[in-house]
């Protein structure tokens, strides 16, 4: 909207030469145009004051739409982490494959045989087996390897002595477990060991 003032007309005196006041029609005047200079200036203010109000609800909920678009991302990868884990704790390896212990003299070898293994989620991956070598007599070991790609054909077995290692967890969320053997006696025969063979 346009703002148009009034105009003091030429022969309008503006003050009382009797009284030293300003006139009647000065007063009007002078009034009239202060009230809508007033009036004008609160309106741009209060549009000022709304647009401030409106910029910060604005920032407002782009911070809560933030908040929520990252809690979304955790809760997503929450999710996905949880059944890439289960996924792993679920698996287990057909039934011809075999972890034996072996006395080689003067210590002990653990043969992994090749296996496949059988995922919930319908994957499955061909391993190789392999020989470890080097471990201690009358020992209950625990194989297993890490496998971050879940789709690894040469995995890395380790035996371990803890039983709790070859569990996968969050922090280990794709440890894969094998089986454990106790190894015998120097000169005992082979040993058979116990498989976590695929239920599903």
């Amino acid at each position: 909207m346009v703002l148009r003032l009034p105009r003091l007309q030429t022969n309008t005196a503006i003050v009382d030469i009797k009284t030293g006041n300003p006139t009647t029609a000065f007063t009007r005047f002078w009034n009239e145009a202060m009230g809508l200079i007033e009036t004008n200036v609160n309106g741009i203010q209060a549009a000022l004051d709304a647009a401030a109000a409106a910029n910060a609800a604005a920032v407002v909920a782009q911070t809560a739409a933030a908040t929520a678009t990252t809690a979304a991302a955790a809760a997503q990868a929450s999710a996905d982490g949880n059944g890439g884990l289960n996924n792993v704790l679920n698996s287990g390896v057909d039934e011809f494959a075999s972890i034996t212990s072996q006395d080689v003299g003067t210590d002990i070898d653990i043969i992994v045989s090749a296996n496949t293994r059988y995922r919930p989620d319908g994957t499955s991956t061909a391993c190789s087996g392999t020989t470890i070598t080097h471990l201690a007599y009358s020992t209950r070991y625990w194989i297993y390897y890490d496998d971050p790609t879940d789709a690894d054909t040469t995995p890395t077995y380790i035996a371990t002595d803890d039983g709790s290692e070859p569990q996968a967890t969050t922090t280990n969320p794709h440890r894969y477990y094998m089986g454990t053997v106790l190894t015998g006696a120097a000169l005992d025969p082979d040993q058979a060991g116990t498989m976590n063979f695929w239920a599903g």
